[in-house]
């Protein structure tokens, strides 16, 4: 193995964050930015290059993307490690090494110690595959599972960490850490649809080969919802809502000029593009599915349309809307925001016991009075 490789890897890996973390706003889910920016890109590399694996450093430095065999052979097996990891896999078919494919995946589940061999194992098993087809169909498994190929799964480990304890705290960290290489090592070893890659520019610009693999990766990880925080914690539901709500508006008051007008304008061109088509539809009766495709084509054009709807945006701006308070709406509002700061441990005592004593006092007046 040579010194060089791991040179290439680091130098690689450091430019890829970089792209990773100057994307647009719109390029991510509203939980991703405060995340991705709360460490450096330096601070971002060192904590992933040191949960990856040797093996997987020496591969990713080299001149040639990795080939199938040189995966499998290369990098250790995790079906017997119980730690969280990313992991790579390679779905092969016999007597067919152009139709070979490649996924990478993340395994951060606390329960039973089971992290990555959990989620091998869940990949392997016919049943759970068929189950999760049944909730959603995804690429991957409509692959594994093509009637009269024989596929056969093998998989290899990319980087694999400890929850430094079991708090929260330090079960979200390991997880954010992952879910992040997760990223940069799906797009590095081009496991993305390659309708994904061409929808997704930047994803291109994060990777140094064309493979020969098959991607079979679809979502884009820093576009979908950050399963971290809700899952580090037993909070109920309901609770757990009101809370992400709180904190994506406390993120939001923290946006500069530029992602406050990325953000608008994206929300702006959403409602006149989706959200009414949307509402129109469904009075017309449209099915899910029907719904759900147009959705998902419509939504793919953004990326195309974006300079020229900031651009748009920009010169007219919407007018401000009024901020004449309305009674009832204004009461229902106070009222959320008490119980939600009760909920989440932000009401002091005193302001409580004060609403107490005034609506006793209110109501010994109006007693007093008749």
């Amino acid at each position: 193995m040579s010194e060089i490789e791991i040179q290439v890897y680091e130098t690689r890996l450091r430019e890829y964050l970089q792209v990773l973390k100057s994307l647009s706003f719109e390029a991510y889910s509203q939980d991703w930015k405060p995340r991705l920016d709360a460490k450096s890109v330096e601070e971002w590399a060192v904590d992933i290059s040191d949960i990856t694996v040797p093996e997987a450093k020496h591969m990713l430095g080299g001149d040639v993307a990795p080939s199938a065999e040189e995966r499998m052979s290369r990098l250790p097996d995790p079906a017997s490690d119980p730690r969280p990891g990313v992991y790579s896999e390679c779905v092969l078919t016999p007597g067919d090494e152009d139709d070979t494919w490649s996924y990478v995946g993340v395994a951060t589940a606390v329960t039973n110690g089971s992290g990555l061999s959990r989620r091998v194992g869940e990949h392997l098993n016919p049943k759970y595959r068929a189950d999760q087809q049944k909730r959603q169909r995804c690429t991957h498994y409509d692959v594994v599972e093509e009637p009269g190929m024989n596929r056969r799964q093998v998989f290899g480990t990319l980087a694999v960490g400890e929850f430094a304890s079991g708090e929260p705290d330090d079960i979200n960290e390991m997880r954010a850490l992952c879910h992040v290489a997760e990223q940069i090592y799906t797009a590095w070893l081009g496991s993305y649809k390659a309708s994904t890659m061409r929808r997704e520019k930047f994803l291109r610009r994060m990777t140094p080969w064309k493979s020969d693999l098959l991607g079979m990766n679809s979502s884009i990880v820093v576009k979908q919802p950050m399963k971290v925080e809700n899952r580090a914690i037993p909070l109920d539901p309901v609770l757990y809502k009101k809370v992400r709500n709180e904190r994506s508006k406390l993120a939001r008051r923290e946006y500069d000029g530029d992602q406050k007008i990325g953000r608008d304008a994206y929300n702006s061109w959403y409602q006149r593009t989706v959200a009414n088509p949307v509402a129109k539809m469904k009075r017309a009766k449209a099915s899910k599915e029907e719904i759900k495709a147009f959705q998902k084509l419509t939504i793919g054009k953004w990326e195309g349309l974006k300079d020229a709807e900031l651009a748009k945006f920009r010169d007219n701006p919407p007018k401000p809307k009024s901020t004449k308070p309305k009674a009832e709406g204004s009461k229902q509002s106070a009222g959320k925001k008490r119980a939600l700061d009760e909920l989440t441990g932000n009401a002091s005592p005193e302001s409580s016991q004060s609403r107490k004593k005034g609506k006793k006092a209110a109501k010994s007046g109006k007693l007093a009075s008749e």
